[in-house]
């Protein structure tokens, strides 16, 4: 395989440059992942959650002095920067931590008649996120989830 890691990975990224004028250096390259999920078979799977990797940077911070603002005080600071991108399970929150036993239970030698059962249930999961207040991605995580054991399960 050619090219960058940053394409090639299961959580590609892209960088771009993050300026600040009292800082030195002045431009830092920060990556950005390009999915959320994991890019698994050729696919965004959204089991997985594509999570930045931060590196600490040491930087040098101007302020202008307050009698000349001509000069400039100096001070060290560090700072967390984005630097790729990896592939990560879900971190769910505590409200989203207890699945309907159901769902967790799902298989494929469930009887006849039961899918219609476990459709109920699915859409009830649903109204569960949104009662449970589970967050945006944690929620699409779990319906996620949820669809893909309807569809192995059918």
């Amino acid at each position: 395989m050619r090219g960058d890691l940053s394409n090639r990975a299961l959580s590609p990224w892209k960088y771009s440059l993050n300026k600040e004028d009292n800082r030195i250096p002045y431009e830092i390259p920060f990556a950005e992942c390009l999915c959320d999920g994991c890019i698994i078979n050729q696919r965004e799977d959204m089991r997985y959650n594509s999570v930045p990797v931060f590196a600490s940077l040491m930087v040098m911070r101007k302020t202008p002095c307050p009698r000349d603002p001509s000069k400039f005080a100096v001070s060290k600071d560090v700072i967390k920067v984005p630097v790729g991108c990896t592939c990560a399970v879900p971190k769910y929150t505590t409200s989203s931590k207890k699945l309907p036993s159901k769902i967790i239970r799902l298989g494929r030698s469930f009887p006849d008649g039961v899918c219609v059962r476990v459709i109920a249930e699915l859409r009830q999961c649903a109204v569960d996120c949104v009662q449970r207040n589970v967050s945006g991605r944690h929620r699409l995580n779990l319906l996620y989830f949820c669809l893909y054991a309807v569809n192995g399960f059918m």
